[in-house]
């Protein structure tokens, strides 16, 4: 068959599938529409393309399953990798961490740091918060210091380091909760963003004085 044949041939079995299959049929279309209206209210790129490719997926989905002349009663089944979005909405009555969903990127302070930080040429990034912060993803930074961030391991090792990379101001930029990376370094911003559910965190930016 050609492949507009092919298109009417799936189209035809939907028809038919949904009939036979009512609740798989229901649930993946109200996972396509929950998932395309989810990305129109927030209105953000990654967003709109993740609910495209939603849609993409389904139709490909749909058209593969049924390129060819037959249609057994659990073909449909298939269809309901799509349907699973259609539970999403549920979360909203049990998840506890769905708050956190509502902030937005531009709000974090890790996207209003890289925003300045990215303002210099080439600039470099110590992180003093923890590992999982993500200031250096946020401004595409790649770390240059051995002990980019802080963890568990507070060794001596670790702690003198950290100490002489900024003792000479081998870094442009310092990022830090409660720490003060030292004389040469000069606050030049503060944010406090939500991190957790019912926590916020006050991060501080720091720039090497010239």
């Amino acid at each position: 068959m050609s492949l507009s044949a092919h298109v009417y041939n799936a189209l035809a079995y939907l028809r038919t599938q949904s009939a036979a299959n009512p609740a798989v049929a229901g649930l993946a279309v109200a996972g396509c529409a929950f998932a395309a209206a989810h990305a129109l209210l927030r209105r953000e790129k990654g967003f709109l393309l993740e609910a495209a490719a939603v849609q993409l997926g389904a139709g490909l989905l749909l058209l593969f399953c049924y390129w060819g002349e037959m249609a057994h009663p659990y073909y449909a089944l298939a269809l309901c990798a799509a349907g699973v979005l259609a539970i999403a909405p549920l979360c909203q009555c049990l998840c506890a961490a769905v708050p956190l969903q509502g902030v937005k990127r531009a709000d974090m302070a890790q996207t209003v740091f890289a925003g300045i930080m990215n303002e210099e040429e080439n600039p470099t990034l110590l992180d003093l918060t923890s590992l999982d912060q993500g200031f250096y993803l946020a401004a595409g930074i790649t770390p240059s210091c051995r002990y980019f961030a802080n963890n568990n391991l507070n060794t001596r090792e670790k702690r003198e380091a950290l100490d002489e990379y900024l003792a000479q101001g081998r870094t442009m930029f310092v990022v830090s909760r409660w720490e003060d990376p030292g004389e040469h370094y000069a606050l030049i911003a503060e944010h406090t963003s939500p991190f957790d559910l019912n926590d916020t965190r006050a991060y501080k930016l720091y720039r090497r004085v010239e």
